[in-house]
């Protein structure tokens, strides 16, 4: 009964440490799409500059050249956070899994731990009543022998 104790006391610890682990894997998947819509509206914003800008006859062409240059990098970047986005859902997935795993395993034990006690309450009720019928028959004897 010790053992199975020490058992659920550690796979609980397990749990929270892989709901912790979960936890820290969502919130960088966050982290990213943030990443990545700042980085999409900010692709969007320049577009919507450069081409109000081009409608202009004074445009300056230092500003549609540093918009030329700065988009692939800007794409690529993107590209880059997708990637970065997709192995953190990975990872949160792998994690969701350690997690489910887990509970499995600490409700089972946590279950085998009170079928235990409750048959050690069972054994102790009928200890309990064994002696209580014990006394009774040796009540009714005495009765008999006065």
């Amino acid at each position: 009964m010790k053992a199975l104790t020490a058992l659920a006391k550690v796979q609980k610890r397990d749990t929270d440490a892989a709901r912790t682990w979960l936890a820290a894997c969502l919130a960088e998947e966050k982290q990213y799409e943030a990443k990545i819509a700042a980085l999409k509206k900010q692709m969007e914003e320049n577009r919507a500059l450069v081409t109000t800008m081009r409608e202009d006859v004074a445009q300056d062409p230092a500003l549609w050249n540093g918009y030329r240059h700065w988009l692939p990098l800007a794409q690529d970047e993107l590209e880059k956070l997708g990637e970065a986005l997709q192995q953190a859902e990975r990872e949160s997935e792998h994690a969701r899994a350690v997690v489910m795993a887990r509970v499995r395993e600490e409700e089972g034990t946590k279950t085998v731990l009170h079928r235990q006690q409750q048959a050690q309450l069972q054994e102790a009720e009928r200890q309990e009543q064994a002696v209580i019928d014990e006394q009774a028959q040796y009540r009714a004897i005495v009765r008999w022998d006065i």
